[in-house]
């Protein structure tokens, strides 16, 4: 079973063993990216992302794994090893386009998060018109560690600027320079 969610929802989700997954669909020729800004409880943050080949790891630090870069639209999966949810403070998952325009061309563009063991949580990215032609990044949801739970929080939350304005946003201060493919 599916459970929609929509902007702002909280769910808790159990620390058990296995992959979280968060996975992006879109139908348009559009290069979008799916990242990952993360921080572990021992102050060691980064990105995940197609950028630069931070493709990330399952079985070593972050235990975050992007899974590919479609170029031309389709399908874009990253991967969260719960089997260390304990090192995590925060994530948060975004999305970027790399080339292409904007999100107001994106089209159907739907957000899937899968729990190994509490089932799939399902989005769409609302911003998807013309509202959102300058728009570049979206904020796509936050893990956060609660005690005994990870909060997952849907941000559907869009930005002009790409990877700084969703760390200026949220905090994460990373340090930010050019890069490419």
């Amino acid at each position: 079973m599916v459970v929609k969610l929509g902007k702002g929802e909280v769910v808790s989700l159990a620390k058990s063993a296995g992959l979280l997954t968060i996975r992006l669909e879109w139908s348009t020729a559009t290069d979008v990216d799916v990242a990952c800004l993360y921080v572990h409880h021992d102050g060691t943050k980064g990105v995940v992302q197609a950028l630069g080949r931070r493709f990330g790891s399952l079985t070593a630090a972050p235990y975050i794994k992007l899974d590919g870069d479609a170029l031309n639209g389709g399908v874009e999966t990253m991967s969260i090893n719960l089997d260390h949810a304990k090192d995590f403070s925060r994530v948060l998952a975004f999305a970027y386009i790399y080339r292409g325009g904007w999100w107001g061309r994106v089209r159907d563009a739907r957000v899937t998060v899968t729990h190994p063991t509490q089932g799939t949580y399902e989005f769409e990215l609302k911003g998807t018109n013309w509202l959102t032609r300058w728009f570049r990044t979206v904020a796509l949801i936050e893990l956060t560690d609660n005690g005994d739970e990870l909060r997952l929080a849907v941000l559907d939350k869009y930005f002009i600027g790409a990877h700084q304005s969703v760390d200026r946003k949220y905090g994460y201060g990373l340090n930010w320079k050019p890069g490419s493919k």
